[in-house]
């Protein structure tokens, strides 16, 4: 999955460069689709992932369109603090991970007679 997505990636972003799409770095773009591919493809596939591929994936689609976007550059020179406080209040209530313990043991439940 993961070498399949990224040369798939790299494909895209060699045919963005090639089309009259007005990004300069489509190869970013590219590589960053094949990252979330690897995301999306895993979690229809199996109903589960990890969300690693997110992380280079939307660093590279974001670090592409600023590239060939004045405007979309400035909104992410000024707004990426906002970003991170979001990223951070997602993480803090648990909406990107698993509240499963992490040593493969399954989460306590009352006892039924309570």
């Amino acid at each position: 999955l993961v070498p399949g997505c990224i040369l798939i990636g790299i494909g895209v972003g060699h045919l963005g460069e090639q089309s009259s799409i007005p990004l300069q770095n489509m190869n970013s773009v590219g590589l960053g689709i094949g990252f979330i591919g690897i995301y999306v493809i895993d979690k229809m596939h199996r109903g589960k992932t990890a969300w690693w591929p997110l992380i280079p994936g939307v660093i590279l689609l974001v670090s592409g369109a600023a590239t060939g976007y004045v405007d979309f550059g400035k909104l992410i020179a000024k707004g990426w603090p906002l970003i991170l406080v979001i990223l951070g209040v997602l993480f803090l209530t648990g909406s990107l991970g698993s509240n499963k313990p992490r040593d493969g043991r399954k989460p306590s439940t009352p006892p039924d007679d309570v």
